[in-house]
């Protein structure tokens, strides 16, 4: 039998925009919602859709990886979209894994990824500020937390770290944006990958 495999491809380029406008929620949660749905594979694809949907041009982040798409009409499961964190953590994975996907972005004469100790090593997530979500470990960053996905999105720094003031997390700040898109390819189980 043949196994689909997924890939995970980055743009070369970057840009900085902010995530889009404070106080429309993209992503609504209703009591059926399942926790760990944004940890998938799916649910970055259904958050750019209905920012598509909505109108992209309202979402400078989203509209920026979405104009690498042409003149697609409709967002699909192989197009350039905004990552979600699980997606960014999967990149971000470590310092010398960071410098392994500049050192190959540089030879394509692509922007490196910036670095944990740059000032501004921050990208936007298409994650909103969703309940339950995103949970601190440290109980009274938590207890002190609400969530408010109108208004934030969850934004990630290059060292796979999240800012514990969400003031940082406001839909409307400026950070890095990269796009990502997936490819898929059939492999049979007996190859190595």
């Amino acid at each position: 039998g043949e196994f689909m495999h997924l890939k995970i491809v980055l743009s070369l380029d970057e840009t900085t925009a902010f995530w889009g406008p404070m106080g429309t929620t993209v992503y609504d949660v209703n009591s059926k919602f399942n926790e760990a749905f944004p940890n998938g594979p799916f649910f970055g694809l259904v958050v750019n859709q209905r920012v598509h949907n909505l109108g992209a041009e309202n979402y400078p982040a989203f509209d920026w990886c979405f104009k690498k798409n042409g003149n697609e009409q409709m967002i699909h499961s192989s197009s350039w979209i905004l990552p979600t964190y699980m997606e960014l953590g999967r990149i971000f994975v470590n310092e010398q894994r960071l410098q392994t996907l500049n050192s190959h972005l540089l030879a394509y004469n692509g922007t490196p990824i910036a670095s944990p100790d740059e000032q501004d090593a921050c990208y936007w997530s298409c994650v909103e500020d969703i309940k339950d979500v995103m949970i601190f470990a440290d109980e009274q960053y938590q207890q002190e937390s609400d969530y408010d996905p109108a208004r934030r999105a969850i934004p990630m720094t290059t060292d796979n770290m999240f800012y514990t003031n969400k003031l940082y997390w406001n839909k409307n700040r400026e950070y890095k944006v990269r796009a990502i898109k997936y490819i898929y390819f059939a492999q049979s189980p007996d190859t190595d990958d």
